[in-house]
Protein backbone atom coordinates (compact mmCIF):
# COMPACT_ATOMS: atom_id res chain seq x y z
CA UNK A 1 0.00 0.00 0.00
CA UNK A 2 1.09 3.29 -0.71
CA UNK A 3 1.10 6.24 1.30
CA UNK A 4 -1.65 8.38 0.93
CA UNK A 5 -1.47 12.57 1.18
CA UNK A 6 -4.88 14.10 2.56
CA UNK A 7 -3.85 17.76 2.06
CA UNK A 8 -4.69 19.79 -0.93
CA UNK A 9 -3.67 22.48 -2.33
CA UNK A 10 -5.49 26.10 -1.07
CA UNK A 11 -7.00 26.68 -4.80
CA UNK A 12 -8.72 23.36 -5.40
CA UNK A 13 -11.72 24.20 -3.48
CA UNK A 14 -12.56 27.20 -5.97
CA UNK A 15 -14.02 24.98 -8.72
CA UNK A 16 -15.96 23.12 -6.57
CA UNK A 17 -18.00 25.52 -4.65
CA UNK A 18 -19.74 27.30 -7.68
CA UNK A 19 -20.71 23.61 -8.79
CA UNK A 20 -22.44 23.01 -5.86
CA UNK A 21 -24.23 26.17 -4.95
CA UNK A 22 -25.55 27.02 -8.52
CA UNK A 23 -27.81 24.53 -8.56
CA UNK A 24 -30.09 24.97 -5.37
CA UNK A 25 -31.70 28.42 -6.75
CA UNK A 26 -32.72 26.41 -9.67
CA UNK A 27 -33.86 23.42 -8.05
CA UNK A 28 -35.84 26.07 -5.63
CA UNK A 29 -37.76 27.59 -8.75
CA UNK A 30 -39.01 24.27 -9.81
CA UNK A 31 -42.68 24.13 -10.16
CA UNK A 32 -44.33 23.21 -7.13
CA UNK A 33 -46.05 20.18 -7.12
CA UNK A 34 -49.63 18.82 -4.81
CA UNK A 35 -47.50 16.04 -3.67
CA UNK A 36 -45.83 16.18 -0.18
CA UNK A 37 -42.28 14.92 -1.72
CA UNK A 38 -41.29 16.74 -3.95
CA UNK A 39 -38.24 15.04 -5.83
CA UNK A 40 -36.56 18.91 -6.53
CA UNK A 41 -37.00 19.50 -2.90
CA UNK A 42 -35.02 16.43 -2.12
CA UNK A 43 -32.45 17.13 -4.71
CA UNK A 44 -31.85 20.53 -3.32
CA UNK A 45 -31.57 19.42 0.25
CA UNK A 46 -29.09 16.75 -1.01
CA UNK A 47 -27.22 19.46 -2.83
CA UNK A 48 -27.18 22.09 0.28
CA UNK A 49 -25.89 19.06 2.43
CA UNK A 50 -22.89 18.46 0.14
CA UNK A 51 -22.63 22.12 0.37
CA UNK A 52 -22.37 22.07 4.01
CA UNK A 53 -19.88 19.37 4.04
CA UNK A 54 -17.64 20.97 1.58
CA UNK A 55 -17.53 23.94 3.77
CA UNK A 56 -16.94 22.18 6.40
CA UNK A 57 -14.02 20.78 4.91
CA UNK A 58 -12.67 24.11 4.39
CA UNK A 59 -13.08 25.62 7.56
CA UNK A 60 -9.68 25.34 8.59
CA UNK A 61 -8.44 27.39 5.06
CA UNK A 62 -11.36 29.98 5.08
CA UNK A 63 -13.63 30.27 8.87
CA UNK A 64 -15.46 32.99 8.16
CA UNK A 65 -17.03 32.40 4.82
CA UNK A 66 -16.91 28.92 5.54
CA UNK A 67 -18.95 29.31 8.40
CA UNK A 68 -21.39 32.02 6.21
CA UNK A 69 -21.90 29.54 3.99
CA UNK A 70 -22.38 26.57 6.22
CA UNK A 71 -25.39 28.95 8.39
CA UNK A 72 -26.88 30.05 4.73
CA UNK A 73 -27.04 26.01 3.74
CA UNK A 74 -28.63 25.67 7.03
CA UNK A 75 -31.23 27.98 6.36
CA UNK A 76 -31.78 26.36 2.70
CA UNK A 77 -32.57 23.02 3.88
CA UNK A 78 -34.86 24.22 7.03
CA UNK A 79 -36.60 26.18 4.25
CA UNK A 80 -37.33 23.29 2.13
CA UNK A 81 -38.02 20.64 4.71
CA UNK A 82 -40.62 23.05 6.71
CA UNK A 83 -44.02 22.23 6.84
CA UNK A 84 -45.89 24.27 3.88
CA UNK A 85 -49.28 25.92 4.29
CA UNK A 86 -51.94 25.48 1.83
CA UNK A 87 -52.70 28.51 -0.80
CA UNK A 88 -56.22 29.70 -0.33
CA UNK A 89 -57.89 30.31 -3.53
Amino acid sequence: MGRHDHRSPATAHGPAEPRLTSNVPRLQAAPPRREPWNPARAVAVVLAELSMLANFVWLPYQPVWSITLIVIDGFIIWALCAPRREARP
